[in-house]
């Protein structure tokens, strides 16, 4: 076999070989020739140590092994044969660099852990990102979901939160409409970052074409805010979620909270409150939160947290109606 038979396929030209690669091709090339006649034995145990040779070379040796990818695609279609898996995890390999990424993607989902998706390749992340896809589209057309596949998803959320990166979790979460999945993400992110998470999802969600689904997300999201520490929970992004959602009387809950405090800031926050209401202009959403404040409302007692609650939200009202009429903001 001459040098140029051997040399590794690439997509795309091969520079010349030195003497270091010359000697490192008589030392590598025999042993790839061996793994894959090897094969072809009957020898169970000899095509394990084979394909176990050529999982770890594949990468490079990808077009010699290719010349065997059929043979190696029955043992990985063998249910009696050990070794089923890594012969699923090489010929996905090879079909990926044949670009056969469909038939690649089929191999992979076969291979169990040999498709090991902690390591950083070009490979792993191509057909990683592939499954997420159909993930994406199997759940937005409730078309029932490869289990193989949805546990590589799975395993994509777990390095996620392994390597911190959550917004790409919550992004697929999204996308996929998965709101128990959302809350995953959300319930494992530090608590001291999971308010900007929140924000993130709030910002992503409004691409969202469907309203059913922006106010399901920004009602979980809401619960997820307040069930931080209170020193966590940024009020103003859970006023215009609150807002948005319509719900006065948790929004009149949130002013009398402030209001009750013994912390003379929390006045301050009463008062921005109002006046972000005042900024969206939603003259009706600002009434009911006054009256859910007032001595007459049947909500029990939240006027009597503070009169500074109703004073706040009262202003903020009055400033809107001002607005509106044209008199002095």
């Amino acid at each position: 076999m001459s040098t140029a038979a051997v040399l590794p396929g690439r997509r795309g030209s091969h520079p010349g070989v030195n003497p270091q690669q010359k000697r490192r091709l008589s030392e590598v090339v025999p042993l790839v020739s061996s793994s894959l006649a090897a094969l072809e034995e009957e020898d169970a145990r000899v095509k394990f140590w084979a394909l176990k040779k050529l999982y770890g070379s594949v990468d490079e040796w990808w077009a010699e092994a290719a010349s065997a990818v059929s043979l190696i695609e029955e043992l990985s279609e063998d249910v009696g044969f050990e070794g089923r898996e890594l012969a699923a995890a090489v010929a996905s390999k090879i079909f990926f660099h044949l670009e056969e990424y469909d038939e690649s993607l089929r191999l992979a989902l076969g291979a169990g852990a040999y498709f090991d998706i902690s390591t950083r390749s070009e490979y792993v992340e191509t057909l990683v990102a592939r499954c997420v896809d159909e993930y994406v589209a199997s759940a937005q057309e409730h078309k029932v979901l490869d289990p193989r596949l949805e546990e590589i998803v799975e395993r994509m959320f777990l390095r996620c939160y392994r390597d911190q990166a959550y917004e790409h979790a919550v992004g697929v979460a999204l996308e996929a409409q998965r709101l128990d999945k959302l809350r995953d993400v959300l319930s494992r992110c530090p608590a001291d970052k999971r308010d900007e998470l929140c924000k993130y999802a709030a910002e992503s969600t409004s691409a969202f074409a469907s309203r059913d689904f922006r106010k399901k997300v920004t009602r979980l999201l809401v619960d997820v805010v307040q069930s931080l520490a209170p020193e966590a929970q940024d009020t103003v992004f859970l006023c215009h979620a609150l807002q948005a959602l319509g719900d006065a009387e948790q929004m009149a809950k949130v002013f009398a909270k402030l209001a009750a405090s013994d912390d003379k800031k929390d006045d301050l926050v009463c008062l921005q409150l109002a006046f972000v209401l005042v900024d969206s202009g939603n003259q009706k959403f600002i009434a009911d939160v006054v009256d859910r404040l007032s001595p007459s409302s049947k909500e029990g007692g939240l006027s009597a947290a503070s009169s500074t609650a109703t004073a706040a939200a009262a202003a903020g009202a009055g400033a809107a109606a001002a607005e509106s009429s044209g008199g002095p903001g």
